[in-house]
Order: C-alpha cells, then sequence, then structure tokens
C-alpha cells in the first residue's frame, strides 16, 4: 500500500507543471501575434465602425487582427507599440529569460496601469489624438485643473516612478552609474582634445620653422673671403736703364747679350672678377663639404696662371685628407688639375692652387 501511493505521489507532482507550462505557451503565443497585429496595422482594414476600403486586408493576422489592433490604437493610441514589447517581455520572463522584480500581482498590475496611463498622457500632449482615449480623456480633464504644463509634469514623474518601482531600479546605483560614465566622457574628450592641440601646436611650429629655413636661404650671408688682386706696376730693370743710357757708338764686347735683343710683346692682362671669384670659393667649400670635409675660404689670391685657395679646415682636418682627393675635387670643380699646397706660408691655412681658365703671358722683359 505504501508503495502504491509513493506512485501516485510521484504521478501527480510530475503532472503539476504542465497547465503552467500550457497558459506560458498560450501567453507566448498571444504575445506573438498581438504583436504582428499592432506593427502591420493599417486604418484602412475593416474595424468596429468601418467594413474596409480596399478588397485585401493588410494586417498580417487577417480579420481578427485588424479587429484587435484597431481596438489598442483607439484605446491606447500610440502606446500600443510599447504594449506589445512589454507582452513580449512578459511571456518571455515566464521561462526564466528575463527576472522582473517579484512583487504582488495587484501592485504591478496597478503599475503597469499607471505607466501605459501616463505614458498616453505624455504622447497626447506632444502630439493630439496619439495617444487614444485614455490620454485624451486624462489629458482634457487634468488640464482644466492644473494647466497643460501641470499634466504634462505629473504625468513624467508618474511615468518614471511607476517604470522605477516597476523594475525595481536603484536610482542611487543609476546617479552613481550615469556620474561615472559622464566622468569618464569627459576625461576622455579632455584627453583628445589635449593630444589635437599638441598636433597643432606641433604642425604650426613645424611651418613655423621651415619658413624660417626657406628665408634663410633665399638671404645668403655676405661672402667674407678676402681677394687680394695683385696690381701690377710698371718696373724697369736696372740693367735695362743702364742699357738705355749708353750712347750709339759704345763697346758692346760684353759677356751677357743686350736686352733689346729678346722681342717685345704686349702682354694682355687679365682682370679678375672679385664676384666670380667669391662663387668658386662658394663652389670650392660645397665640393669639399661633398666629401665630408668643411672648410671655409679665408682669402684668395689670383696669379697669372694660377689661383691660390687659402682654406681654413675645421680642427682635426688632415692635409693629406685634402690630398687624397685632389683628383676627385679637380672632377668636380671641372678642371684638368689642382695642386694642394700643405702650408700656406705665414699662415695656419691649406692653400689649394687652381688653373685659370685664361692664363696671362709671363715676359722675361718689362
Amino acid at each position: 500500500m505504501s508503495q502504491i501511493k509513493r506512485n501516485k505521489k510521484l504521478s501527480k507532482s510530475k503532472f503539476d507543471y504542465l497547465p503552467k507550462e500550457i497558459f506560458n505557451f498560450f501567453l507566448l503565443t498571444f504575445s506573438l501575434l498581438f504583436t504582428l497585429s499592432i506593427i502591420s496595422h493599417d486604418p484602412s482594414d475593416p474595424n468596429f465602425f468601418q467594413t474596409g476600403l480596399g478588397s485585401t486586408i493588410n494586417n498580417y493576422i487577417g480579420i481578427i487582427g485588424s479587429y484587435i489592433s484597431h481596438m489598442t490604437f483607439m484605446i491606447l493610441g500610440k502606446t500600443s507599440y510599447l504594449l506589445a514589447a512589454f507582452l513580449i517581455f512578459y511571456s518571455l520572463s515566464k521561462y526564466r529569460i528575463f527576472i522582473p522584480a517579484r512583487k504582488a500581482a495587484i501592485t504591478n498590475f496597478l503599475l503597469l496601469i499607471i505607466f501605459f496611463s501616463s505614458l498616453s498622457t505624455v504622447l497626447e500632449y506632444i502630439s493630439p489624438s496619439s495617444g487614444g482615449y485614455i490620454g485624451h480623456i486624462i489629458f482634457n480633464y487634468s488640464s482644466s485643473y492644473i494647466g497643460s504644463y501641470g499634466v504634462i509634469v505629473a504625468s513624467l514623474l508618474t511615468l518614471l516612478y511607476s517604470y522605477v518601482y516597476y523594475f525595481d531600479i536603484s536610482v542611487s546605483s543609476v546617479s552613481r552609474n550615469t556620474i561615472k560614465v559622464a566622468t569618464y566622457l569627459y576625461l576622455k574628450a579632455k584627453y583628445k582634445l589635449g593630444i589635437l592641440y599638441e598636433k597643432a601646436n606641433l604642425k604650426i611650429s613645424l611651418l613655423k620653422q621651415r619658413n624660417a629655413d626657406s628665408s634663410s636661404i633665399t638671404k645668403k650671408k655676405p661672402n667674407d673671403t678676402k681677394v687680394d688682386i695683385v696690381k701690377l706696376k710698371p718696373q724697369e730693370s736696372k740693367r735695362a736703364f743702364k742699357e738705355k743710357q749708353q750712347t750709339l757708338f759704345s763697346d758692346t764686347n760684353s759677356k751677357l747679350p743686350l736686352l733689346e735683343f729678346l722681342d717685345k710683346h704686349d702682354s694682355e692682362i687679365v682682370n679678375h672678377d672679385e664676384s666670380s671669384l667669391k662663387l668658386m670659393s662658394e663652389m670650392l667649400e660645397q665640393n669639399l663639404g661633398h666629401y665630408g670635409i668643411t672648410a671655409k675660404v679665408k682669402a684668395v689670391r689670383p696669379g697669372p696662371i694660377v689661383t691660390l685657395f687659402e682654406i681654413e679646415p675645421v680642427a682635426g682636418t688632415k692635409a693629406a685628407t685634402i690630398n687624397t682627393i685632389s683628383k676627385d675635387l679637380a672632377r668636380t670643380m671641372t678642371v684638368p688639375s689642382l695642386r694642394v699646397v700643405e702650408t700656406v706660408p705665414g699662415t695656419a691655412h691649406i692653400g689649394i692652387e687652381i688653373p685659370n681658365d685664361d692664363r696671362e703671358t709671363v715676359l722675361l722683359k718689362i
């Protein structure tokens, strides 16, 4: 007998949840169908006040859906969309997908009524005839006592209160999280603006530096190279003077021949251009720099055959280094050859002799 009683208890507990599961299934099905009817609501479909303007029904649920959606929109207005969403949420909560706050059923029902009524009133204030009959009646009746602004303030407060209390939202935690999010957004925006400000300053400084460099390139420093152009002075040797003073019939039996035997040649004196010599000195400095030798041309001494450029290299530069690159330097200076004078007498400079383009004739007689 005890075994039979145990089997009855097991069989009874096994089917206790079946009615509840069936109710939950039909609730979820109704919520989905109701949502489809609300989404596909068409005022031209047949309803309780008209038979329909078209030959077809546009509602997804057919004639039943058109009647249900018409009644819902007529009572609640655009709040019907939120009612459909709430039914989906409530039916899913039965399957423990969403777990709402546990309160008494009557409390939750009253909170829902307050919530949807307040929302309909707010929609009626925003757009007339969008809150349905409930919003229209509440707004018009209450505004005659507390005015339209009083109605909208009261509706917003009751809407917020019912939402917070139904979902059991902690106002203090929401405010703390809001402050944290606002602080994070403020600090992030401040950091981003700081980076943009630094980038802008860097670009401005680089632009100023480029402009300064370009202006320094365009404005060349005056070349202070000293150019010593030798001015030829008319000279006459003592022997030539003596021979000029001889008498016509003098004794010419001397050991040396007379200077008069030398052909007289009118020498073409080449005038050296100071600007071209300075330009050539700058060219020499640049070509030396190409080979890693930093030097400054301190003096230029033009001669009849070659021009001597006295350079002052930086400390530690060997004269042999310049001597080894003499052939390459001559190539870059576009001359057939040049000679490096390792020490210019009387100075600490190194001399570089470059042949002149126009050579003068050196005479034995002046």
